[in-house]
């Protein structure tokens, strides 16, 4: 977790768009609210 937030920074310093979804619910692939998320940042990510 520790490097995806120093990632998630890094990007945010340089004004790349960037989304940290942080999911203590279990897989990444399995929540609903991350899969929705994930999808609405791609097709808004312009």
């Amino acid at each position: 977790m520790g490097q995806s937030v120093r990632m998630f920074e890094a990007l945010t310093r340089k004004g790349v768009k960037s989304l940290l979804l942080c999911n203590n619910n279990g897989l990444f692939g399995e929540d609903p609210e991350v899969k929705r998320a994930v999808v609405e940042f791609m097709v808004n990510r312009e």
